[in-house]
């Protein structure tokens, strides 16, 4: 077995399955977190098979009490290490990808779980070629847990948590819209939507990033319909969003092919940072 990764509350070990050969990620997670654990495994076994999500093969616990997960190993990577290496997505690519993300989105939804942390680094890149949905520590499945505020913000990702969220809100299936849009936007524009300056202090980022509008897409070459969808999808105000994943979906659905063609340039804008908290 060797480290695949480590992040704030787990660490993912490559290893070989012995009576398969295959190749599984075991999710070791933080005992620290026991409610992680049983989030994760509970929201995990409601949307079993389905497409555009993890597989969860199996799960156990650890001499030491730590909780174990074990899934496919996917060796194509994240989405967020791939944008790194390839810079921005054309607009094709982005419907796809946020298609077949919002088609899981609207199957969890419809099981009741919600995600909760969807961003670029949760999306992997299947050998198929497909996306997949990963990393439901963070999900809700139960009243009891829609309801507890104890964690409902600081153990998410900040960058792209919707608005209502960060002030406080349980979150809705529109929470889980905005942050899909949001990484949708993110790999449109090849970087971060919001990159904070070191000196800047967190309650002044989640200030800015609850009511600082972001900038229409189209401002950086991408196609107008696009640009728009993905507007509606980042509003501020749920209300203003696409109300549920399936309807984001058929956004996404009715711009088809219509944008196979790659970005324009916008020469006054690629390279700069679409948000930058300094002084």
């Amino acid at each position: 077995m060797v480290i695949a990764a480590r992040g704030g509350t787990s660490t993912v070990l490559r290893a070989v399955a012995t009576d398969t050969g295959a190749h599984v990620a075991i999710k070791i997670i933080d005992p620290a977190d026991p409610d992680r654990a049983r989030r994760e495994i509970e929201a995990l076994r409601r949307v079993a098979g389905t497409a555009g999500i993890i597989d969860l093969l199996g799960w156990g616990r650890l001499a030491d009490g730590r909780t174990y997960l074990v899934s496919p190993f996917l060796s194509r990577g994240s989405l967020a290490s791939e944008t790194t290496r390839r810079g921005r997505y054309d607009p094709a690519a982005v419907i796809t990808i946020g298609r077949q993300i919002g088609e899981a989105l609207a199957a969890a939804h419809q099981h009741g779980v919600l995600h909760r942390d969807i961003k670029p680094s949760n999306i992997m890149i299947g050998d198929d070629g497909r996306y997949r949905l990963i990393d439901f520590g963070t999900a809700r499945t139960s009243q009891a847990d829609l309801t507890d505020q104890t964690d409902q913000t600081f153990s998410l990702t900040v960058m792209y948590s919707a608005p209502e969220v960060i002030d406080g809100a349980r979150g809705d299936e529109r929470s889980d819209v905005y942050s899909l849009g949001l990484t949708l936007y993110a790999v449109l524009r090849g970087e971060q939507p919001f990159e904070p300056a070191a000196s800047v202090s967190l309650t002044r980022l989640v200030n800015e990033i609850a009511v600082t509008p972001l900038p229409n897409l189209a401002t950086f070459g991408v196609p107008a319909p696009l640009a728009d969808v993905i507007d509606r999808a980042t509003a501020k105000d749920p209300g203003r969003r696409y109300q549920s994943a399936a309807e984001f979906v058929d956004a996404l659905d009715r711009l088809g092919s219509t944008l196979s063609s790659p970005l324009r340039d916008a020469d006054d804008h690629v390279g700069n940072r679409v948000h930058n908290f300094g002084p």
